[in-house]
């Protein structure tokens, strides 16, 4: 498996367990509340790393940095499993950022930084919304 698609299974497997917890955690049927969610999750997960995350380029650490925002910016709406695949995204953008030999390593690192706040935060909304 590509570095990708596990980055993609993995970020679509958070928001799906988050979801589940945000779902159930008060009444438990709720099934096709939470199919829709989970389409839309697969929906932007899939846009975002087979669309975008191909013709990001040599702007990997900005779009990385950008998609990190847009997570913490999506914690609005955490409730549609979107934080934790903009976090992926923007995760997987950082690492190859981080790994390119004439890469900005700051930008990736701050990115990555920025991912793993909205993934924390999006478990404890999760929880505690």
């Amino acid at each position: 498996m590509s570095r990708r698609n596990a980055f993609a299974a993995a970020s679509f497997a958070v928001a799906a367990v988050l979801t589940a917890i945000g779902t159930f955690k008060d009444d438990g049927d709720s099934v096709g509340e939470w199919l829709l969610v989970l389409a839309i999750s697969a929906g932007v997960a899939a846009i975002l790393f087979w669309v975008v995350v191909p013709r990001v380029g040599e702007s990997a650490g900005v779009a990385a940095l950008v998609l990190a925002v847009l997570g913490f910016v999506s914690l609005a709406v955490f409730w549609t499993g979107l934080p934790s695949v903009f976090a992926g995204a923007a995760a997987y953008l950082g690492v190859a950022e981080r790994d390119r030999r004439e890469g900005r390593p700051a930008l990736a690192y701050a990115a990555l930084a920025v991912a793993a706040l909205v993934v924390m935060l999006a478990i404890v909304s999760a929880i505690v919304g």
